[in-house]
């Protein structure tokens, strides 16, 4: 089944006894599954293994895609090694997907069928689905990089001052990272800025500019063009 969903405020948690995957329309949708803690919005993606106890929460509006894969599904490519690792990162094929889905005028059976199908070969190719590339633990630079971003986005980080840090060249810092969360440096930079930005747009009343100083963004214009390419809407809007 595929269709359209928002979320409130902490849902209790629940189970299914068929797979589901969670793709970004609009928004941010905190999850707990099994007790790991991830996100959906609009880098990353979810999907929730048959019989994953599970619970959710989305704050502001809100929309994401719920595609359910029952089961008995025939032929279905196998999905476990996204199922292993629940959050991964949307490839360029799973975005052109969501956009084309918000895009269509009307989705009837025909075309739910036929995305649901071109969905499911494109998770099956994901590279975070080949059980053999998966690691328990990302490389400790990698990783390293990772957390510098999420804590230190408000400042003007640049790969050369990362890879400095990890005592490694800026072209293997981008080669570790990639394999290792299967995006760029710059693109979770800029996902962990935006995603901080929303929720101080959506939950302050600071001035739009005090928001972007907040976040890493030289100034107010700055933020404005980096949300309206991800989001297609202003930190005016937002607010409205």
């Amino acid at each position: 089944m595929l269709d359209f969903r928002t979320y409130g405020l902490a849902a209790p948690p629940h189970s299914h006894d068929f797979m589901q995957v969670v793709m970004p329309a609009r928004g941010i949708l905190e999850m707990d599954v099994d007790g790991r803690g991830g996100r959906v919005d609009t880098h990353h993606a979810a999907l929730i293994p048959a019989g994953a106890t599970h619970a959710f929460e989305a704050t502001g509006a809100n929309r994401f895609i719920v595609f359910d894969i029952p089961g008995q599904t025939v032929d279905a490519p196998s999905l476990g090694g996204l199922a292993d690792r629940v959050f991964f990162p949307l490839t360029p094929g799973l975005r052109a997907l969501t956009t084309w889905l918000q895009d269509a005028p009307i989705v009837d059976a025909v075309l739910a069928t036929a995305w649901s199908s071109l969905a499911l070969a494109t998770l099956a190719a994901h590279p975070a689905n080949q059980s053999t590339q998966i690691r328990a633990r990302p490389d400790a630079r990698a990783e390293r990089a990772w957390h510098a971003i999420e804590h230190r986005y408000a400042e003007p980080l640049t790969v050369d001052a990362l890879a400095a840090e990890a005592g490694v060249s800026a072209r293997r810092l981008a080669t570790l990272f990639r394999a290792a969360y299967g995006t760029t440096l710059h693109a979770h930079l800029a996902q962990v800025r935006l995603r901080h930005a929303l929720t101080l747009l959506e939950t302050t009343a600071l001035p739009i500019a005090e928001v972007a100083a907040r976040t890493g963004y030289y100034d107010q214009s700055a933020l404005t063009r980096h949300l309206k390419a991800a989001h297609g809407i202003t930190p005016a809007a937002v607010r409205r």
